[in-house]
């Protein structure tokens, strides 16, 4: 399933929503577009060629359900990226040893951290 297929009755809400008059209709989906990939993903469309390309490779990829974080992890995760110690999951120490211990749980140790960060959702346990 795309996220496209995924997202499909959100991005219509969109559409829908927003539908000041028929004549208008391609600006009103362009708008809800917009909306949507700013609200979802955290993408700010604009008329330039390449993020909206951005915009339309990520509708038309496979759906991935985000990676579940505490704020702890989430925090942590955090605190790699910025000190610029990003690389792969399985390359830090501390992160494997907090893993046999209970947190990080189904995270694929070949993603980097940024990738993890990239795909998350903060959830409290």
């Amino acid at each position: 399933m795309t996220n496209l297929e995924y997202y499909k009755d959100e991005i219509k809400r969109h559409i829908k929503n927003n539908t000041p008059s028929l004549s208008l209709k391609s600006d009103v989906i362009g708008d809800a577009f917009r909306l949507f990939a700013y609200e979802r993903i955290g993408l700010w469309l604009n008329d330039e060629w390449f993020e909206s390309q951005h915009f339309i490779d990520w509708l038309l990829a496979e759906h991935k359900e985000p990676i579940k974080l505490t704020k702890f992890e989430y925090d942590l995760l955090k605190c790699y990226q910025e000190t610029k110690d990003d690389g792969e999951f399985e390359d830090h120490y501390i992160l494997k040893e907090m893993q046999y211990k209970g947190y990080f749980q189904n995270i694929d140790y070949n993603l980097t951290i940024e990738e993890i960060l990239d795909n998350c959702e903060v959830v409290e346990r």
